[in-house]
Protein backbone atom coordinates (compact mmCIF):
# COMPACT_ATOMS: atom_id res chain seq x y z
CA UNK A 1 0.00 0.00 0.00
CA UNK A 2 2.95 2.35 -0.56
CA UNK A 3 3.56 2.64 3.14
CA UNK A 4 0.20 4.33 3.66
CA UNK A 5 -1.74 1.42 5.16
CA UNK A 6 -1.10 -1.08 7.91
CA UNK A 7 -3.39 -3.68 9.41
CA UNK A 8 -2.38 -6.66 11.50
CA UNK A 9 -3.39 -8.11 14.86
CA UNK A 10 -1.41 -5.62 17.01
CA UNK A 11 -2.96 -2.77 15.00
CA UNK A 12 -6.44 -4.23 15.51
CA UNK A 13 -5.93 -4.44 19.28
CA UNK A 14 -4.54 -0.90 19.48
CA UNK A 15 -7.52 0.45 17.53
CA UNK A 16 -9.99 -1.55 19.61
CA UNK A 17 -8.48 -0.11 22.80
CA UNK A 18 -8.55 3.38 21.33
CA UNK A 19 -12.23 2.87 20.49
CA UNK A 20 -12.91 1.61 24.02
CA UNK A 21 -11.17 4.62 25.58
CA UNK A 22 -13.09 7.00 23.29
CA UNK A 23 -16.46 5.45 24.22
CA UNK A 24 -15.70 5.69 27.94
CA UNK A 25 -14.42 9.27 27.58
CA UNK A 26 -17.58 10.32 25.74
CA UNK A 27 -19.84 8.68 28.31
CA UNK A 28 -17.96 10.22 31.23
CA UNK A 29 -17.02 13.67 29.92
CA UNK A 30 -19.46 14.62 27.13
CA UNK A 31 -22.83 13.62 28.57
CA UNK A 32 -24.66 15.40 31.38
CA UNK A 33 -27.47 12.85 31.76
CA UNK A 34 -27.43 9.19 32.69
CA UNK A 35 -27.13 6.85 29.73
CA UNK A 36 -29.58 3.98 30.43
CA UNK A 37 -27.98 1.47 28.06
CA UNK A 38 -25.27 0.88 25.51
CA UNK A 39 -26.31 -0.86 22.28
CA UNK A 40 -23.50 -2.55 20.39
CA UNK A 41 -24.12 -3.69 16.81
CA UNK A 42 -21.61 -6.25 15.56
CA UNK A 43 -22.23 -5.86 11.85
CA UNK A 44 -20.09 -8.51 10.19
CA UNK A 45 -16.60 -9.03 8.75
CA UNK A 46 -15.27 -9.26 12.27
CA UNK A 47 -12.61 -11.64 10.97
CA UNK A 48 -11.15 -11.90 7.50
CA UNK A 49 -11.92 -15.59 7.07
CA UNK A 50 -10.58 -16.91 3.80
CA UNK A 51 -11.67 -14.19 1.36
CA UNK A 52 -8.47 -12.76 -0.12
CA UNK A 53 -9.73 -11.07 -3.31
CA UNK A 54 -7.42 -13.30 -5.36
CA UNK A 55 -4.25 -12.29 -3.50
CA UNK A 56 -1.21 -14.45 -4.22
CA UNK A 57 -0.11 -14.25 -0.59
CA UNK A 58 -3.14 -15.16 1.47
CA UNK A 59 -4.17 -14.41 5.04
CA UNK A 60 -1.24 -14.80 7.45
CA UNK A 61 -3.43 -15.92 10.35
CA UNK A 62 -5.42 -19.13 10.37
CA UNK A 63 -9.18 -18.80 10.71
CA UNK A 64 -8.93 -20.30 14.19
CA UNK A 65 -6.28 -17.80 15.31
CA UNK A 66 -8.39 -14.93 13.97
CA UNK A 67 -11.48 -16.26 15.75
CA UNK A 68 -9.70 -17.05 19.02
CA UNK A 69 -7.62 -13.87 19.21
CA UNK A 70 -10.40 -11.52 18.18
CA UNK A 71 -12.85 -13.27 20.49
CA UNK A 72 -10.76 -12.78 23.61
CA UNK A 73 -9.89 -9.18 22.75
CA UNK A 74 -13.46 -8.14 21.94
CA UNK A 75 -14.84 -9.90 25.03
CA UNK A 76 -12.50 -7.79 27.18
CA UNK A 77 -13.60 -4.67 25.28
CA UNK A 78 -17.25 -5.51 26.07
CA UNK A 79 -16.42 -6.19 29.70
CA UNK A 80 -14.66 -2.81 30.03
CA UNK A 81 -17.45 -0.70 28.52
CA UNK A 82 -20.24 -2.62 30.29
CA UNK A 83 -19.45 -0.99 33.64
CA UNK A 84 -20.38 2.42 32.23
CA UNK A 85 -24.11 1.80 31.72
CA UNK A 86 -26.85 -0.09 33.58
CA UNK A 87 -27.51 -2.32 30.55
CA UNK A 88 -25.79 -3.45 27.35
CA UNK A 89 -27.65 -4.91 24.36
CA UNK A 90 -25.70 -6.63 21.58
CA UNK A 91 -26.98 -7.49 18.10
CA UNK A 92 -25.22 -9.38 15.32
CA UNK A 93 -25.23 -9.73 11.55
CA UNK A 94 -22.76 -11.71 9.45
CA UNK A 95 -20.42 -10.50 6.74
CA UNK A 96 -19.07 -11.80 3.45
CA UNK A 97 -15.42 -12.28 4.46
CA UNK A 98 -15.89 -15.12 7.01
CA UNK A 99 -18.60 -17.01 5.13
CA UNK A 100 -17.98 -20.48 3.75
CA UNK A 101 -16.55 -20.54 0.22
CA UNK A 102 -19.72 -22.00 -1.35
CA UNK A 103 -22.09 -19.44 0.19
CA UNK A 104 -23.44 -16.36 -1.53
CA UNK A 105 -24.49 -13.00 -0.16
CA UNK A 106 -27.41 -12.52 2.22
CA UNK A 107 -30.09 -13.75 2.60
CA UNK A 108 -28.86 -17.06 1.17
CA UNK A 109 -30.34 -20.10 2.94
CA UNK A 110 -28.46 -20.90 6.18
CA UNK A 111 -26.16 -17.93 5.70
CA UNK A 112 -26.21 -17.55 9.49
CA UNK A 113 -23.82 -20.54 9.46
CA UNK A 114 -20.88 -18.18 9.21
CA UNK A 115 -17.71 -17.59 11.24
CA UNK A 116 -19.05 -14.19 12.29
CA UNK A 117 -21.92 -15.85 14.15
CA UNK A 118 -19.55 -18.47 15.57
CA UNK A 119 -17.44 -15.57 16.88
CA UNK A 120 -20.49 -13.84 18.39
CA UNK A 121 -21.57 -17.07 20.09
CA UNK A 122 -18.03 -17.37 21.51
CA UNK A 123 -18.25 -13.77 22.72
CA UNK A 124 -21.61 -14.47 24.33
CA UNK A 125 -20.06 -17.38 26.22
CA UNK A 126 -17.05 -15.31 27.31
CA UNK A 127 -19.32 -12.53 28.66
CA UNK A 128 -22.10 -14.65 30.19
CA UNK A 129 -20.99 -13.74 33.72
CA UNK A 130 -21.62 -10.01 33.11
CA UNK A 131 -25.11 -9.53 34.50
CA UNK A 132 -26.03 -6.39 32.54
CA UNK A 133 -25.02 -7.72 29.10
CA UNK A 134 -27.73 -9.31 26.95
CA UNK A 135 -27.14 -10.87 23.53
CA UNK A 136 -29.69 -11.25 20.73
CA UNK A 137 -28.44 -13.92 18.31
CA UNK A 138 -30.67 -15.63 15.75
CA UNK A 139 -30.72 -17.02 12.21
CA UNK A 140 -32.16 -13.91 10.57
CA UNK A 141 -30.23 -12.15 7.78
CA UNK A 142 -30.85 -8.75 9.40
CA UNK A 143 -31.13 -7.52 12.98
CA UNK A 144 -34.17 -5.35 13.70
CA UNK A 145 -34.67 -3.76 17.10
CA UNK A 146 -36.12 -0.66 18.76
CA UNK A 147 -34.58 2.06 20.87
CA UNK A 148 -37.39 3.92 22.58
CA UNK A 149 -39.95 4.32 19.74
CA UNK A 150 -37.36 4.29 16.96
CA UNK A 151 -36.84 1.17 14.82
CA UNK A 152 -33.35 0.20 13.66
CA UNK A 153 -32.39 -2.36 11.02
CA UNK A 154 -28.80 -3.61 10.91
CA UNK A 155 -27.32 -5.47 7.95
CA UNK A 156 -23.80 -6.14 6.79
CA UNK A 157 -24.21 -4.40 3.44
CA UNK A 158 -22.70 -6.80 0.89
CA UNK A 159 -26.15 -6.96 -0.74
CA UNK A 160 -25.90 -3.27 -1.65
CA UNK A 161 -24.16 -3.35 -5.00
CA UNK A 162 -23.18 -0.71 -7.53
CA UNK A 163 -22.90 3.01 -7.05
CA UNK A 164 -19.94 5.33 -7.05
CA UNK A 165 -16.77 3.36 -6.32
CA UNK A 166 -14.60 6.39 -5.62
CA UNK A 167 -16.71 7.68 -2.73
CA UNK A 168 -18.13 4.25 -1.95
CA UNK A 169 -21.77 5.34 -1.77
CA UNK A 170 -24.25 2.76 -3.18
CA UNK A 171 -27.05 5.32 -3.21
CA UNK A 172 -29.36 3.47 -5.62
CA UNK A 173 -29.02 0.17 -3.76
CA UNK A 174 -29.65 1.92 -0.46
CA UNK A 175 -32.77 3.60 -1.88
CA UNK A 176 -34.07 0.24 -3.17
CA UNK A 177 -33.46 -1.34 0.23
CA UNK A 178 -35.39 1.42 2.00
CA UNK A 179 -38.24 1.26 -0.53
CA UNK A 180 -38.55 -2.53 -0.43
CA UNK A 181 -38.31 -2.70 3.37
CA UNK A 182 -40.90 0.06 3.80
CA UNK A 183 -43.28 -1.75 1.41
CA UNK A 184 -42.77 -5.05 3.25
CA UNK A 185 -43.44 -3.45 6.63
CA UNK A 186 -46.52 -1.69 5.26
CA UNK A 187 -47.90 -4.97 3.95
CA UNK A 188 -47.44 -6.56 7.38
CA UNK A 189 -48.72 -3.61 9.37
CA UNK A 190 -45.38 -3.09 11.15
CA UNK A 191 -43.32 0.06 11.61
CA UNK A 192 -40.67 0.56 8.92
CA UNK A 193 -37.15 1.28 10.17
CA UNK A 194 -36.19 4.83 11.00
CA UNK A 195 -32.48 4.03 10.85
CA UNK A 196 -30.45 1.57 8.79
CA UNK A 197 -27.07 0.48 10.18
CA UNK A 198 -24.61 -0.90 7.63
CA UNK A 199 -20.99 -2.07 7.58
CA UNK A 200 -19.05 -3.61 4.67
CA UNK A 201 -17.95 -0.37 2.96
CA UNK A 202 -14.90 0.38 5.16
CA UNK A 203 -15.89 4.03 5.59
CA UNK A 204 -18.32 6.28 7.45
CA UNK A 205 -21.36 7.51 5.50
CA UNK A 206 -24.61 9.08 6.67
CA UNK A 207 -27.49 9.75 4.28
CA UNK A 208 -30.76 11.39 5.39
CA UNK A 209 -34.05 9.61 4.76
CA UNK A 210 -37.67 10.66 5.24
CA UNK A 211 -37.79 9.06 8.71
CA UNK A 212 -34.19 9.05 9.85
CA UNK A 213 -30.84 8.06 8.34
CA UNK A 214 -28.95 5.43 6.38
CA UNK A 215 -25.72 5.02 8.34
CA UNK A 216 -22.52 3.21 7.35
CA UNK A 217 -20.51 2.85 10.54
CA UNK A 218 -16.92 2.87 9.27
CA UNK A 219 -14.26 0.17 9.40
CA UNK A 220 -11.17 -0.86 11.35
CA UNK A 221 -8.88 -1.51 8.39
CA UNK A 222 -8.51 1.77 6.50
CA UNK A 223 -6.53 1.63 3.28
CA UNK A 224 -5.85 -1.91 2.05
CA UNK A 225 -4.48 -3.49 -1.10
CA UNK A 226 -7.89 -4.24 -2.58
CA UNK A 227 -9.10 -0.67 -2.12
CA UNK A 228 -5.85 0.64 -3.59
CA UNK A 229 -6.13 -1.63 -6.64
CA UNK A 230 -9.75 -0.51 -7.23
CA UNK A 231 -8.87 3.19 -6.86
CA UNK A 232 -11.27 3.63 -3.96
CA UNK A 233 -10.90 6.95 -2.18
CA UNK A 234 -8.60 6.19 0.77
CA UNK A 235 -10.31 6.91 4.07
CA UNK A 236 -9.01 6.57 7.63
CA UNK A 237 -10.26 3.75 9.85
CA UNK A 238 -13.19 4.85 11.98
CA UNK A 239 -16.23 3.80 14.00
CA UNK A 240 -19.47 5.71 14.49
CA UNK A 241 -21.07 6.23 17.88
CA UNK A 242 -24.27 8.18 18.46
CA UNK A 243 -26.93 8.85 21.06
CA UNK A 244 -30.66 8.26 20.73
CA UNK A 245 -33.11 10.65 22.40
CA UNK A 246 -36.53 9.26 23.40
CA UNK A 247 -38.28 12.08 21.52
CA UNK A 248 -35.87 13.26 18.82
CA UNK A 249 -34.15 10.02 17.82
CA UNK A 250 -30.51 10.07 16.72
CA UNK A 251 -28.77 13.12 18.13
CA UNK A 252 -25.14 13.65 19.12
CA UNK A 253 -22.89 11.70 16.76
CA UNK A 254 -19.18 10.95 17.05
CA UNK A 255 -16.99 9.63 14.25
CA UNK A 256 -14.11 8.11 16.16
CA UNK A 257 -10.93 8.15 14.05
CA UNK A 258 -8.96 5.01 14.80
CA UNK A 259 -5.87 6.10 12.86
CA UNK A 260 -4.71 7.86 16.03
CA UNK A 261 -4.26 4.53 17.83
CA UNK A 262 -0.62 3.73 18.58
CA UNK A 263 0.79 0.19 18.59
CA UNK A 264 3.03 -0.37 21.62
CA UNK A 265 4.91 -3.32 23.05
CA UNK A 266 2.37 -3.54 25.87
CA UNK A 267 -0.66 -5.46 24.63
CA UNK A 268 -3.97 -3.84 25.64
CA UNK A 269 -5.82 -7.17 25.78
CA UNK A 270 -4.79 -10.66 26.86
CA UNK A 271 -5.05 -13.58 24.44
CA UNK A 272 -4.41 -16.81 26.38
CA UNK A 273 -2.59 -19.78 24.94
CA UNK A 274 0.08 -19.70 22.26
CA UNK A 275 -1.92 -19.65 19.03
CA UNK A 276 -0.03 -17.31 16.67
CA UNK A 277 -1.75 -14.11 15.54
CA UNK A 278 0.29 -11.62 13.52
Amino acid sequence: TGGEGRYDFPTFMARLKFYEDAIISILQDHVTTEVPEIILVINGDMIDGQLNHGAEAGQHNTVFSQFYGAGHAIAQFIRNIAVHAPAVRIYNTVGNHPRWSNQHKMPTTNRFSNMDLVLSAFLEALTKDIGNVKWFLDQQPFARFSVFDFVFQALHGDTLRGGDKAMGIPSHSAARLISATTSLCESRGTVAPHYYLVGHMHRSISLPTAKGSFIVGGGFVGLDGFGLSMNFTPVPPSQTMFFVHPKYGKTATYEISLQNAVVTDEKPYTVPGNFPVE
